[in-house]
């Protein structure tokens, strides 16, 4: 947590937010994918989200380090753990980290011309890094002999390939549909989130009207909901006082604004639903609402 989230920002990249949640937040999804027992953040400074990230992870049972010498990295890991690495601005889905994280030890890299295009850093001339890896706790001791300024991302990725690790390309799907992402600035965390929305949601065919403007709704403007709070919750919200309005207008009698409200609750119920499974595949499922959901949708039918 060192490099600035752009020219002249003091704000650290992996405090750059991605679907109302930083990319630290979107790590630690991925780390507890991964059934990590402890987090350790390498950062010059306190900041505010560096606490509300221990906050998090200790909430879920994780425990939470902060280091600003790489050499300290060597002093917390044994020779027994396994060490996962992430660098930081990556950005990662947790089923896709996953997948190319789950089977031990292994760097994962890319085509180098794809991964310096994408700002990732070149290993040799064929190869550049793609953000994360998998090592044996013992390789991260000789982050004691190196200067205390090092990267300690770069220098475990020589590391681990001098030692023998395997290395594993990033499938090409992945980065395409931007679930495997590098992000850098605030510009790259809005396109990004964009990206995402209208890949979670794909091109299939919307059978029903309402379906269709509700999905029309959250590709205009879900991006923008996600960047700033939680936006299927705010969508729920609004849905079900659009159903209070409803009710009371044919409670009064005017039965064309009361059906009116409820078409526009049903929408916005729609678009909750939708928003729900972009913030799903962000982070990782949450606690079950479903029957939430379900229970919004048969109110609307009721009233």
């Amino acid at each position: 947590m060192t490099e600035p989230a752009g020219d002249g920002l003091a704000v650290p990249r992996a405090f750059l937010r991605v679907g109302g949640a930083t990319l630290a937040r979107h790590q630690l999804a991925l780390a507890l994918a991964l059934d990590c027992q402890r987090v350790i953040c390498v950062a010059r400074d306190l900041h505010p989200d560096l606490i509300a990230l221990q906050h998090d992870a200790e909430a879920r049972g994780a425990q939470f380090h902060v280091i600003r010498d790489p050499r300290a990295l060597a002093a917390l890991v044994t020779a027994h753990d396994d060490l996962l690495v992430l660098g930081e601005g990556l950005f990662i889905l947790p089923d896709a980290g996953a997948r190319m994280l789950d089977d031990g030890a292994v760097v994962v890299v890319q085509p180098v011309e794809a991964g310096l295009a994408a700002g990732f850093e070149r290993i040799d001339f064929n190869r550049a890094t793609a953000g994360a890896m998998r090592l044996p706790g013992r390789l991260a001791g000789n982050l004691a002999e190196l200067p205390s300024d090092c990267d300690v991302f770069s220098a475990l990725t020589r590391i681990a390939l001098q030692a023998g690790v395997v290395s594993r390309e990033v499938p090409v799907e992945l980065r395409n549909t931007r679930q495997w992402r590098l992000v850098r600035d605030e510009g790259d965390a809005h396109a990004l989130e964009e990206e995402l929305v209208r890949w979670r949601l794909g091109s299939d065919f919307v059978p029903t009207p309402g379906r269709y403007l509700a999905r029309w709704g959250v590709l205009a403007f879900g991006p923008a909901l996600l960047h700033s709070t939680s936006a299927s919750q705010v969508a729920r919200i609004a849905s079900l006082a659009g159903l209070v309005l409803a009710f009371g207008a044919a409670w009064l009698g005017a039965y064309v604004t009361a059906l009116l409200l409820c078409a526009l609750a049903a929408l916005l119920h729609h678009g909750a639903t939708m928003l729900k499974r972009v913030e799903r595949a962000m982070l990782g499922p949450d606690r079950p609402t479903y029957w939430r959901e379900e229970a919004l949708g048969w109110s609307i039918d009721i009233v």
